[in-house]
C-alpha cells in the first residue's frame, strides 16, 4: 500500500507507506536447530517473508500428533507456547509464519480420506483459526500449512524437484495452495550441477508452466552442508539463474533450508541487493529541482475529461512544467497552458504543431527537459525498466507482489535509481495511489448470499490496500426498481458489515450519459438499430447519417411513437466472435417512470454502457466481477476506449453457486410473486435476511466467503459446509434448552422420586458463563421422548442427564408393542461412566412451554440447475415443513 505523493511548487515530498516483497521473496524453514537463534530474532533480521516452522512430524493412523522442535522447546510439557509472542512478532513485520508438517524423520500418513479429515480438524483447532484448551504454539493464529512430505503413500494429501511431485502431485493438481516451494537439489536431474544451471532452469519451466499454483517458489541450500548436492553459490543465482525465472508470473521467490545454515553461511545477506527486507518503512525525502536546457512551448494538453494522470502531473511540478492544475489541485507555474478535455488520450500540443500521447511519453518528455531522467545512459536504462514495472501496479493479481517487490527494494535506499529522484521514483509512486472500488448493485431484488461475496471481497480489497469502497445502486432499469430494494438492499449491506465512503446511484449520472451517447452518435459511434444483431448480419440502419441518427435521438428522448421503437446501439464490430461486440445496445425507451427521479427520462442507459462510463467517472481503479461476464470484458474495454475514458481495470472472481439454489433474481422473484414463500426474508431463501432469519451468524458468512478468496475456479457449494462454520461459532455460546417431542411421549414414574418437586439453578451452558442460568424442577414423574424409551430394557441402569443414574424396573406397552409408560428406581450413587444411555427428561408440570419447531429443507429438490430461467414451474418440487410440535 502507498499513500499519494503530495506536490508542492517547488519540492516533492514522499511520504511512502508499502507492504512485503518483491516479485520474490525468502521463504525459511526454523525450529531444527538449537543455535539457529529464536524465532523472534530470525524474524527481527527482516529477511524473511514467510518462516515455516518445522516440524510437526507424527500424525495420522490414528496417532496423537507430535511437534518436534529440535532443542528450542519440549511441546509435550507446554514450553512451547511461549511462542506465541514469538509468531505475533512476525506476523506483526508483515512476516507470514506457517505450520510445516511432515519432514524427512518422523512417522506420518494419511491412511483413509477420515483419517486426513481428522489431522486437517487437528491443525485447524490447534494451529490456526480453531480453538483447543492446548494448543502446542499458544493462542497465536499461524497463517497456514506447509506440507513437506517425504514419507508415507501419495494418497489422501492435499516438493522435490521431479515433475510431476511424487508424493504431492495430485493434491497440487487440486489447485488449493497458494504456494509450492520446490527443493531443487539432492537430487541431479534438475539441480545446479558441475558450474551448469541448464538442468535446474529446464526443471523449473517445466515446474511454472504446468502446476496449478498462485506462486512458486525455488528451494535451495543455505550452506553446502545443508545438502548432499545442488548449492548454487549466491553470485551464480543472482547473475545466471534469477534474471531467467522473475520472468514467470508464477515465480514467489527462494526457499531456504535452513535458518541455521543461512546464519552460519550468510547466504541470504549475500542475496541482499534482490532481497533486502519484509518490513514497513516510512522514508520522508525533500528535493528541490530546476529545470535546465531549451525545450518546445507546450501550447495546450489534451486528455480525457476524468483523466487522473497523476504521475505526469507530480513530474510537471518538479519540472515547472504547468500541468493539470484543476486536476492536481495544485498551484501550478507560471507558465499558463490551454486545456482542452475532449482528447482520447493525453496529449501535448507544441508550439510548432508537433503532438506528444500517451502518459509515459509525455512522462519521459517531462523527464528529458527536467533533468529527471538519470545521471548517465545506464540510469537511463534503469528507468525505462522501472517504467514498465509499473505498470503492473495496473492489475488486480499484481499489485501485493509488486508493492512488496518495491518495499524490499528501498530497505536500504531512498530513491530507485541513483542518488537523485528520477522519473522512476513519479511513476511507481503514482502508481501506488488509493485504489478505488465499488460495489454496484442493482435495486431489483434483497441482497442474496451470491452478492455478499462480491460485496466482502471489495471490502477486503479496499481495507488490504487502503483503497476506499463506494455503494452504487445500478439503477438504470425503472421495470424492475424500487425503493423498498434500495432500503433492504442497504439493511443488507449494513448486516454484512461493509464499510463504505458514499452512497451513490448511476441514475445520478443520467446527464453525462445522454451528452456522452449524444457524443458518440456525432462522432459515428453509435446509431439505431432493431434486429439481426446476434447473426452478425448489419442493419441497414448502421450506415444511416450522423444528422438520421441525431433525429432518431430525439424521438428517443421524447418517447414518442417512432422513438419507442428504437434503441441506440454502439457502432462495434459485426463481424466479431465475441457477440458481445457486436454492436450492443447503449440506449433504450422506458415510459415507466422511475423509483428516484420520476418520470424525467422516457430513455435509460443500458448496464453495458453505463457501467464503463461511471465506473471511471467516480475514480473506480478496479472493478471486481464474477468469470461469468469474461466474454463481456472485452467489450467493456472497448466502450471506455470510444469515450475517451481512462481505463478501469477488471479483476474477475469465480460466482458462487449453492446446490438446491436460484440465486438469480428473476425466478427469487417468482417465488414471492407466487407466494411460494413468506416473502424475501423466508428462511429458505439465499438472501441475506433469509438466511440470517434461519440463525446464520454473519461472521459465519464472512468466514464462508472468505475462505473461498477470489479464485476463478467454479464450483458448487454444498449448504452444509455453511453451516458447519456457524455451529462452529455458536456452539461455544448458544444457551442449552431441553425438548421432548410431545407426539407418543413417554411418562416415566420414579419410585423413590421427591415427594414434593424441588428446583436447582443450573447453567444454560456448561462451559460459557455469559449464556447465564436456568432453573431446572426435579419431580417423581417425568416426560421421555418415544425414541428413547423404546432404547431401554429392563433392569438397565441408564444416566437421566443432570440428575444420576436409575434403573428400569418395569417397561409397560400398547398392544401394538409400544411403549407407553415406565418406572425406574433412582440409583444416585451409581456411576455416569458405566451407563450406555444418556438420557434427556422434562419434569411433568403445568410449566412446561408448548413450541412449535420447523425444520427447513430445500426449495428445490434438484442438486445442480443447468440454466437460471424456468418455465415449467411443474418440475420444481416444493418439499414439505416437517412440523414437530415438542414441549420446553
Amino acid at each position: 500500500m502507498a499513500t499519494k505523493p503530495q506536490l508542492f511548487q517547488s519540492l516533492l515530498v514522499f511520504s511512502l507507506v508499502v507492504v512485503a516483497a518483491h516479485g520474490g521473496g525468502i521463504a525459511i524453514y526454523w525450529g531444527q536447530n538449537g543455535n539457529e537463534g529464536t524465532l523472534t530474532e530470525t524474524c527481527a533480521t527482516g529477511k524473511y517473508t514467510h518462516v515455516n516452522i518445522a516440524f510437526l512430524n507424527k500424525f495420522g493412523g490414528g496417532q496423537t500428533p507430535e511437534l518436534n522442535l529440535a532443542g528450542h522447546c519440549n511441546p509435550a510439557t507446554g514450553a512451547c507456547r511461549v511462542v506465541s509472542a514469538a509468531v505475533e512478532s512476525c506476523q506483526s513485520r508483515g512476516i507470514k509464519v506457517m505450520l510445516s508438517i511432515g519432514g524427512g524423520i518422523g512417522n506420518y500418513s494419511l491412511t483413509s480420506e477420515s483419517d486426513a479429515k481428522t489431522v486437517a480438524e487437528y491443525l485447524y483447532n490447534n494451529f490456526l483459526g480453531g480453538k483447543s484448551s492446548n494448543r502446542p504454539l499458544g493462542d497465536a493464529v499461524l497463517d497456514g500449512v506447509d506440507f513437506d512430505i517425504e514419507l508415507g503413500s501419495t494418497l489422501h494429501y492435499d516438493d522435490l524437484c521431479p515433475f510431476p511431485d511424487r508424493l504431492l502431485g495430485a493434491a497440487i493438481e487440486t489447485g488449493l495452495f497458494d504456494a509450492v516451494w520446490v527443493q531443487f537439489y539432492n537430487n541431479q536431474p534438475c539441480q545446479y550441477s558441475s558450474g551448469s544451471a541448464q538442468r535446474l532452469l529446464e526443471s523449473w519451466e517445466r515446474w511454472a508452466s504446468s502446476v496449478v499454483v498462485g506462486k512458486l517458489f525455488m528451494g535451495l541450500p543455505a550452506a553446502p552442508a545443508a545438502a548432499g548436492s545442488g548449492y548454487i553459490p549466491p553470485e551464480v543465482l543472482v547473475s545466471e539463474v534469477l534474471p531467467l525465472i522473475k520472468k514467470s508470473e508464477k515465480y514467489g521467490g527462494v526457499m531456504l533450508w535452513s535458518r541455521f545454515h543461512d546464519v552460519n553461511n550468510g547466504y541470504s545477506d549475500s542475496l541482499s541487493t534482490l532481497f533486502e527486507s519484509y518490513s514497513v518503512r516510512v522514508t520522508p525525502v525533500t528535493v528541490d529541482f530546476v529545470s535546465c536546457g531549451d525545450m518546445l512551448e507546450i501550447k495546450k494538453l489534451s486528455f480525457p475529461a476524468d483523466s487522473s494522470l497523476l504521475s505526469v502531473i507530480a513530474a510537471a511540478k518538479i519540472a515547472d512544467i504547468p500541468l493539470l492544475s484543476v486536476i492536481a489541485a495544485a498551484k501550478l507555474a507560471d507558465i499558463p497552458l490551454s486545456m482542452d478535455t475532449s482528447g482520447a488520450a493525453p496529449t501535448f500540443i507544441f508550439s510548432n504543431g508537433l503532438k506528444s500521447r500517451e502518459a509515459y511519453v509525455l512522462l519521459r518528455y517531462i523527464g528529458r527537459v527536467g533533468n529527471l531522467y538519470g545521471q548517465n545512459e545506464y540510469e537511463c536504462g534503469q528507468i525505462d525498466e522501472w517504467l514498465e514495472y509499473a505498470l503492473a501496479f495496473l492489475s488486480g493479481s499484481e499489485i501485493e507482489t509488486a508493492s512488496n517487490y518495491v518495499d524490499m527494494y528501498l530497505e536500504k535506499r531512498t530513491l530507485l535509481i541513483g542518488d537523485c529522484l528520477s522519473i522512476a521514483d513519479i511513476a511507481i509512486w503514482s502508481a501506488l495511489s488509493k485504489r478505488g472500488l465499488r460495489f454496484a448493485p442493482e435495486p431489483s431484488g434483497y441482497l442474496h448470499i451470491g452478492h455478499s461475496k462480491a460485496a466482502l471481497l471489495n471490502q477486503y480489497f479496499a481495507q488490504r490496500y487502503q483503497g476506499q469502497l463506494i455503494v452504487r445502486f445500478d439503477d438504470t432499469n425503472p421495470a424492475k426498481e424500487s425503493n423498498e430494494f434500495v432500503d433492504n438492499l442497504l439493511k443488507d449491506i449494513e448486516t454484512l458489515g461493509i464499510k463504505y465512503e458514499a452512497v451513490t446511484y448511476t441514475s445520478d449520472y443520467f446527464p453525462d450519459l445522454m451528452e456522452m451517447a449524444e457524443t458518440l452518435i456525432r462522432r459515428g459511434k453509435a446509431y439505431q438499430m432493431k434486429r439481426e444483431r446476434m447473426v452478425g448480419i448489419e442493419s441497414k440502419c448502421r450506415n444511416n447519417s450522423v444528422e438520421d441518427n441525431m433525429k432518431l435521438w430525439e424521438e428517443m428522448i421524447e418517447g414518442s411513437e417512432r422513438g419507442l421503437q428504437c434503441c441506440l446501439r454502439g457502432k462495434l464490430d459485426m463481424q466479431d466472435p465475441n457477440k458481445s461486440l457486436r454492436d450492443p445496445v447503449y440506449y433504450r425507451c422506458n415510459p415507466l417512470p422511475h423509483h428516484r427521479i420520476g418520470s424525467k427520462y422516457k430513455i435509460y442507459p443500458t448496464y453495458d454502457f453505463a457501467c464503463p462510463f461511471v465506473d471511471a467517472r467516480q475514480g473506480i481503479s478496479h472493478e471486481l466481477r464474477s468469470s461469468e461476464y469474461h466474454d463481456r470484458n472485452a467489450q467493456y474495454y472497448r466502450i471506455q476506449e470510444d469515450m475517451g475514458m481512462r481505463k478501469v481495470h477488471i479483476y474477475e472472481f469465480s460466482r458462487l453457486n449453492m446446490v438446491c439454489t436460484f440465486l438469480s433474481k428473476h425466478n427469487l422473484l417468482w417465488f414471492v410473486q407466487n407466494g411460494k414463500v413468506d416473502g424475501w426474508d423466508d428462511p429458505r431463501f439465499p438472501t441475506i435476511q433469509g438466511i440470517v432469519r434461519r440463525g446464520l451468524k454473519v461472521e459465519a458468512l464472512i468466514q464462508f466467503i472468505l475462505e473461498q478468496g477470489a479464485s476463478k475456479n467454479l464450483n458448487l457449494m454444498e449448504w452444509d459446509k455453511l453451516w458447519t462454520i456457524n455451529k462452529k461459532i455458536i456452539d461455544p455460546v448458544c444457551p442449552r434448552h431441553t425438548a421432548v417431542i410431545e407426539e407418543r411421549r413417554v411418562l416415566l414414574t420414579l419410585t423413590n422420586g421427591p415427594d414434593e418437586p424441588f428446583v436447582r439453578i443450573m447453567p444454560r451452558h456448561k462451559k460459557y458463563e455469559g449464556a447465564g442460568e436456568k432453573e431446572t424442577t426435579f419431580t417423581k414423574r417425568i416426560w421421555l421422548d418415544h425414541e428413547d424409551a423404546k432404547s431401554v430394557s429392563v433392569d438397565e441402569e441408564v444416566t437421566l442427564k443432570d440428575w444420576g443414574n436409575a434403573v428400569v424396573k418395569e417397561i409397560s406397552k400398547d398392544q401394538d408393542g409400544n411403549v407407553t409408560q415406565l418406572t425406574r428406581v433412582l440409583h444416585l450413587e451409581g456411576s455416569v461412566k458405566t451407563t450406555k444411555l444418556k438420557l434427556t427428561w422434562l419434569p411433568k408440570t403445568s410449566e412446561l412451554v408448548n413450541l412449535t419447531l420447523v425444520g427447513f429443507d430445500y426449495l428445490i429438490t434438484k442438486k445442480k440447475l443447468e440454466g437460471e430461467n424456468f418455465i415449467d414451474v411443474q418440475d420444481l418440487t416444493l418439499l414439505l415443513l416437517e412440523i414437530l410440535t415438542s414441549e420446553i
